[in-house]
């Protein structure tokens, strides 16, 4: 996988890193971290293709754009495990 913060920004509709760190229920300046173009940390990357699975393949790769991200899937916490 190598979703960066670009890449899922878009794929989700997001405008700001604000509300990708709504998504995590962490803060903007953690996200502010994160290189644009550099792949975000790999739990948060399964934690995406877990919550968003019209979105990403397995790999990472985004398959879809523009997911409606309800306000109640926003800061939502995803339990990641075998399915």
């Amino acid at each position: 996988m190598d979703m960066t913060k670009t890449s899922v920004k878009l794929a989700l509709g997001l405008k700001s890193d604000a509300c990708l760190a709504r998504i995590f229920g962490i803060g903007r300046w953690a996200v502010g971290q994160w290189g644009e173009d550099k792949p975000i940390p790999r739990l948060r990357q399964l934690e995406l293709a877990h919550k968003f699975p019209e979105q990403f393949d397995s790999d990472g790769r985004v398959i879809a754009f523009g997911a409606d991200v309800g306000s109640s899937e926003v800061g939502k916490a995803v339990a990641l495990g075998s399915s």
